[in-house]
């Protein structure tokens, strides 16, 4: 049935031919069949990601502000180039979920399935539609629509013009706003399927980043969009079929969130990315999210525990940094100087002898008594080790580690409300204390934030390199989604939307070490003229920059732009 299904989806010749033991559009379609095809969806969704290397949700923020690889990234440098091909347009691959999404929705008026039934795989269908859409948007901008079947013979549609962004987007908030209003509750606790509450969900999400990013690049018509996420987020909020997971107390419930290897039935997942231990898997566990670090920039951004600015005091002993702030920090970060698994809290016991934080370079004792180098895998290039979605248990598995995947919370649901209602200038005390004030009582922070905040201090605040005015309010409610969200690929996006490009340009710096931290100082470690650790200093052709006229887009492949003369070069990317 699976090839069948691949089948069908890529192969013209295969659908004209009718060949008797497949299925087409003019076979009767019944609900194993459409349950079937739909699961083929799923595959699109970025999870842990297979293989080895550093790819996955996890490395998503490497290209921000947040997190530092190995190597540098090109992205987050500004060092990108239009690519010859491919380059996430030129390939059929590109392009599979669309025809998917239109192959299931030709062949519904055909299927044997009650109307009910027919309007919730629509609903499914044009689900998918508009995520696929809204990835390629947030890419390239003007993209082509088509709302039917491409078949070789579309010439309009194969080798014509892009549709500007305004339309596409505004078909796709018509999608899921179908799907919103079609698709079932079903069983929320089998959340690796999408159901009404992931549409709201998405629609929240998808609305937000159009409505901020059409108000702040100056496109107008940004209100019916923020309108949107706040009414979406609002209904899936007063559903109340999903609440923040509580289930290891204040200590740490934010971290354990990440690690659990089954996340079904975990109320504040609304989706998740599955995977099956030694059957389908990962090696995402086996790296212990090493060979990368959170920046300092990053880590500053915590808030005292009492909800004052941190002022960068103490940074010379790391664990008095980490001490007495936004009890998430602790959760994020890995600290055990004298080894031992992620432990947000004291009492675990540790399992492992090696110390954290390692920085490259590093060497330890181990049980019996010989120094050995700690290995790149275990080491950070920041000195500010993340935590999040490791289980020392899952190690063993090496590849094929079955930790599923978080792809959307309930938090950021919340996070979107917040925002959406501060944009649109109603954000009242009620909607802080079920929004942002719920997140910080989950991990125990008592410090509420209020309507009317105190302006973070311009020395320490990043709002001097925006081109306009940003509300203490919206400051601090993006500061939240900056903690809240930490290394689960948010932050890019927020950037790009924001129109606030030029963050990428902040030096990346990893911990002070003078002090009582340059014990942690290797043979390896790079070090400014301040003492902080600059992990890219002296590497070839590095520098950081961001261009206002064209990093906001992706360029189109060379290649794309030869198959089809009316594709035209997003701005400044065509002066390479």
């Amino acid at each position: 049935m699976i090839s069948i299904i691949a089948l069908v989806g890529c192969n013209d010749d295969f659908l004209e031919t009718k060949p008797k033991d497949a299925l087409t559009l003019e076979t009767k379609w019944t609900n194993t069949f459409l349950d079937l095809y739909c699961n083929g969806f799923y595959t699109e969704i970025v999870g842990h990601d297979g293989g080895w290397g550093q790819k996955g949700y996890l490395y998503e923020d490497d290209k921000t502000d947040n997190q530092a690889p190995f190597r540098f990234n090109k992205i987050s440098a500004g060092q990108q180039i239009v690519p010859d091909s491919k380059g996430g347009w030129g390939e059929v691959k590109n392009w599979a979920q669309l025809r998917k999404a239109n192959f299931l929705l030709a062949g519904l008026p055909n299927s044997v399935v009650t109307d009910v039934e027919k309007k919730h795989y629509e609903g499914i269908a044009k689900f998918w539609r508009a995520w696929f859409y809204f990835k390629k948007v947030k890419q390239f901008g003007d993209v082509t629509w088509s709302s039917k079947l491409i078949e070789p013979n579309d010439k309009e549609i194969l080798f014509g013009a892009r549709t500007p962004r305004k339309d596409v987007m505004d078909s796709v908030l018509t999608d899921i706003t179908f799907a919103c209003e079609n698709m079932k509750w079903g069983d929320i606790k089998k959340n690796d399927y999408v159901n009404k509450g992931t549409a709201l969900a998405l629609k929240a999400r998808i609305c937000l980043h159009e409505g901020t990013f059409r108000k702040y690049h100056g496109l107008g018509d940004e209100e019916i969009f923020l309108q949107n996420a706040r009414d979406a987020a609002k209904e899936l909020i007063d559903s109340k079929k999903f609440s923040l997971y509580r289930g290891s107390g204040v200590e740490s419930s934010y971290h354990d969130l990440f690690k659990f290897v089954e996340m079904s039935g975990i109320n504040e997942l609304i989706l998740v990315r599955r995977y099956i231990t030694g059957i389908y898997g990962h090696a995402r566990l086996r790296y212990r999210n090493g060979k990368d670090g959170l920046t300092k920039d990053f880590v500053n951004d915590y808030l005292n525990l009492d909800g004052t600015f941190y002022d960068g005091s103490n940074d010379e002993n790391l664990e008095a940094e980490l001490s007495n702030r936004d009890p998430r920090l602790r959760q994020t970060i890995w600290f055990s100087p004298k080894g031992g698994v992620f432990a947000p809290i004291a009492s675990e016991v540790p399992i492992s002898t090696i110390p954290v934080p390692s920085l490259l370079g590093s060497k330890f004792v181990n049980p019996k008594g010989k120094e050995q180098n700690v290995g790149a895998l275990f080491s950070t290039t920041t000195g500010y080790h993340f935590s999040l979605s490791y289980e020392f248990n899952e190690t063993n598995y090496g590849d094929m580690g079955g930790m599923d995947a978080p792809i959307i919370r309930y938090a950021e649901v919340l996070l979107d409300y917040a925002e959406a209602t501060a944009e649109l200038g109603e954000c009242t005390q009620e909607v802080l204390d079920v929004t942002v004030n719920d997140l910080r009582a989950r991990v125990g922070m008592d410090a509420k934030l209020t309507v009317a905040p105190i302006a973070e201090p311009a020395a320490t605040s990043d709002r001097s390199l925006l081109d306009y005015s940003l509300s203490p309010l919206l400051e601090e409610i993006r500061r939240e989604r900056r903690v809240e969200l930490a290394a689960q690929g948010f932050r890019y996006d927020d950037l790009m939307r924001w129109k606030a490009g030029k963050f990428l340009e902040k030096p990346l710096r990893g911990m002070k070490v003078t002090g009582m931290n340059a014990k942690y100082v290797t043979s390896k470690t790079k070090i400014d003229e301040n003492g902080y650790i600059d992990m890219y200093k002296g590497d070839v052709g590095y520098s950081r920059t961001f261009d206002e006229s064209k990093h906001y887009l992706k360029p189109i492949p060379r290649q794309s732009l030869v198959e089809n003369p009316n594709l035209k070069q997003n701005p400044g990317w065509d002066k390479e």
